[in-house]
């Protein structure tokens, strides 16, 4: 029996020599000349008749070679204006045009900036004869000299590169986040390596350690390398600019850089070197990838002269939780799972082309499934410092979909500025100066902050065309979720919370914000529709161009950055109390950006019957105005006044026309303690502040922000208003809801004597 075994045994052992070894899972690169791949000079591009083409010389790989995907990609992306056409070229054309297939290569989700060219490169392998090339019917926007193949295939491994190792992952918040060990030639010297106990400001030397432990606040200390080091494993030559100049530093890469990026797989069973190129690839990862370059120190002398590198500035490798950095030499990624359930990861490298699918190991692939969560991020705490009385939050987001059209590497920086005896439950300012130890400061941007930190197109940063694309609020949604991340951090009252600027943004959020400033930190232009200002650029840049562009919910996307736009489209909802202080119609930023756009504004914010005052030009809002809208509850009622009798000229757009300076509502006031929100019934006493020209005017007066009081459209109703020194009704009349279910009083008389205003419906 046993000498069966033996015999059998053998027999096997024979049989699989003389098969030979089996094939391997295998990805390469199929590239030009001058690029670092795997086959370079196996890419070329030429004509065929009038039309650009691409050939890949695919000889390396035997006839009938199993090809399980193939994918053509591009150094250089950027969103085209109409989409890209590339086809599989059948045969040539008796023109000279070649005949191609019916369909386009299809882009790649969810990144968009690769094609799937998996069908064409399998008939080319099954028929190397038919290997004619693709066809670059439209193709603006796709560089085709920087073009190249990477092909996944049954086959032997040539030249890979070592692998990865201490893979790990960590989930919180809706994000996953693996780090693992570089490469050798990435590592660090340990003589450039150290800890950090504390960052200070103002570009003072942070305290240093030489070894982990507890720093600043009891926090952990983070680790550092010196920006030198970086320099160095980055391969940078530092060329200064020419002395006397603002220009920029030059980095130029020696010879023999390593083009290493590291790729990720995911799946719901543990991925092995079997299985890997059936596991879903989320995306790549850049070499030093784990370091925070927002840290890079850069000298000048005056304003921005002879800039220079600062060899010594302390580089930290970026936080994946709060105060946890990631460890020198490693690398990292974020993924942002869209549902929930248990995943494996698995990493690989790949270094000039040649990704490693063979060595696949508890090292670099994941023994336990991470369990994920679908939920909003919030921003990661990186480190604390401290300025006299101040100490300020640093923390991170690296938003995806939702809240960005594809998943982003880029670190979004979000920075928090707390009062060290602060009291809570504390305010929170977004943007705004400091106001003493109650209130903490935030400032936080998104992608496109100039376009309204409201949307962007859906292509932006790949190759999917502006004209196929809708526009979509992911920037609305990345402040609403770095804004709420937090609030869940912080104490915050939510009574308190208040903003300069983000205009597109802001307006629409009255259930976080109280009170919106536009144009009162400094004497900047307001911008009520920052496509009229010399800037608008920035919105082509964001939406596409504006014939085309067109948003997720049917508007024209450049109007949507317009306060005017969206107050007379959506009358009925509410807003921040609006405060615009303007410096006026011939200072501050008015000279560059113009006035045009302010009296529409104005305009809107008086016909829209909103909570607001403003001034511009030397005009002034009542100290008591201030008062008022700082003491009132942002969940409570509260009355917006229009065409008040008090109100300036701000005139047509001409800076010639209407009143140089002046303001609106800058004298009306209210009462929020004794109003009245029930349903039916709507109360409120108003008045003007002392310090007003005269001692009345008139107004027109609109409940906003009520609670109960929801007056449905056509319904009528009875109002007084009843001087409150004597108790006398000095007007009574009736009034119908409007089609939006506004109730307006036209022409109340309001006193600085207090006027009690009361609504009832009509049985």
């Amino acid at each position: 029996m046993n000498a069966t075994k033996t015999f059998l045994l053998g027999l096997l052992v024979c049989m699989a020599v003389a098969q030979g070894a089996p094939a391997e899972v295998v990805c390469q690169r199929w590239g030009p000349a001058k690029m670092q791949c795997t086959w370079p000079g196996a890419m070329r591009t030429s004509k065929t008749g009038k039309t650009p083409t691409l050939v890949f010389d695919l000889s390396a790989l035997p006839k009938g070679t199993a090809v399980f995907k193939a994918t053509l990609c591009n150094e250089r992306v950027g969103q085209p204006r109409d989409p890209i056409a590339i086809y599989v070229i059948e045969k040539p054309g008796a023109n000279g045009e070649p005949v191609c297939g019916a369909k386009p290569l299809v882009l790649e989700p969810p990144e968009y900036r690769s094609f799937d060219a998996t069908e064409a490169v399998k008939a080319w392998v099954a028929n190397p004869a038919g290997n004619l090339g693709l066809s670059l019917a439209r193709a603006a926007g796709f560089d085709a000299r920087r073009a190249y193949l990477d092909i996944c295939y049954e086959g032997k491994p040539k030249d890979v590169p070592p692998q990865v190792s201490q893979l790990r992952a960590v989930h919180h918040d809706g994000q996953t986040f693996l780090t693992w060990r570089e490469m050798d030639v990435f590592q660090p010297r340990a003589d450039k390596s150290f800890w950090v106990s504390q960052f200070k400001e103002r570009g003072a030397a942070p305290e240093i350690a030489d070894k982990p432990g507890k720093g600043f606040m009891d926090r952990p200390r983070i680790n550092c390398i010196r920006q030198g080091e970086l320099r160095r494993l980055q391969m940078y030559d530092i060329i200064p600019p020419p002395r006397g100049t603002q220009n920029s530093v030059r980095y130029v890469r020696r010879k023999g850089w390593p083009e290493v990026t590291y790729r990720l797989y995911r799946s719901k069973q543990p991925i092995t070197a079997r299985n890997i190129k059936d596991a879903e690839r989320v995306g790549e990862a850049g070499s030093l990838s784990g370091y925070d370059l927002s840290m890079i120190g850069i000298g000048c002398h005056g304003e921005y002269y002879d800039k220079h590198e600062l060899p010594e500035t302390a580089i930290p490798t970026y936080c994946i939780e709060d105060g946890r950095c990631i460890p020198l030499g490693h690398a990292f990624y974020v993924v942002t799972p869209q549902e929930t359930g248990a995943f494996y990861y698995c990493v690989t490298v790949v270094k000039d082309g040649t990704e490693n699918m063979t060595a696949v190991t508890k090292a670099n692939s994941l023994s336990a499934a991470v369990k994920e969560k679908k939920a909003p991020f919030k921003p990661i705490l990186q480190y604390v410092t401290e300025d006299k009385n101040i100490r300020r939050y640093k923390y991170y987001c690296w938003p995806a979909p939702p809240a960005a059209n594809r998943p982003l590497q880029r670190a979004f920086r979000v920075r928090l500025s707390v009062p060290k005896d602060l009291k809570a439950p504390c305010g929170l300012l977004m943007r705004r100066r400091d106001r003493g130890n109650e209130w903490i400061i935030l400032d936080a941007r998104a992608r496109n902050w100039y376009a309204g930190e409201l949307a962007y197109n859906a292509g932006q940063g790949t190759f999917r065309a502006v004209r196929e694309c809708k526009v979509d609020y992911f920037d609305e949604r990345y402040m609403l979720y770095t804004i709420r991340g937090i609030l869940s951090k912080w104490k915050v009252d939510p009574n308190r919370i208040e903003i300069g600027g983000a205009n597109a943004f802001t307006i629409r959020h009255p259930e976080i914000f109280k009170i919106m400033y536009a144009g009162t930190t400094d004497p900047f232009e307001i911008n009520f529709d920052p496509k009229w200002n010399p800037a608008y650029g920035a919105i082509a840049g964001a939406f596409g161009p504006a014939d085309a562009a067109m948003t997720v919910d049917g508007h024209k996307a450049w109007d949507i950055v317009g306060v005017s736009w969206y107050l007379k489209t959506y009358p009925e909802r509410d807003i921040p109390f609006f405060v615009a202080m303007h410096a006026g119609k011939e200072s501050g930023h008015a000279i560059e950006f113009g006035w045009q756009d302010d009296p529409k504004g104005w305009s809107a914010l008086r016909h829209g019957r909103v909570p607001f005052a403003g001034a511009w030009g030397g005009g002034r809002i009542s100290r008591e105005v201030y008062k008022v809208i700082g003491a009132m509850p942002r969940d409570k009622t509260l009355p917006a006044f229009s065409r008040c009798s008090l109100d300036s000229n701000p005139g047509n757009g001409d800076p010639s026309d209407g009143d140089p300076w002046g303001q609106m509502n800058g004298f009306c006031i209210w009462e929020h303690d004794s109003s009245v929100d029930k349903a039916g019934q709507w109360e409120m006493t108003v008045g003007l502040a002392s310090d007003a020209d005269r001692d009345r005017c008139t107004a027109d007066i609109t409940p906003r922000r009520c609670r109960a009081f929801k007056p449905k459209p056509g319904e009528e109703f009875t109002w007084t208003n009843t001087a409150v020194k004597d108790s006398k009704v000095i007007q009574t009349d009736t009034v119908k809801a409007d089609k939006w279910g506004l109730v307006t009083i036209p022409r109340a008389v309001v006193s600085k004597g207090g006027n009690r205003i009361r609504i009832t419906k009509k049985n």
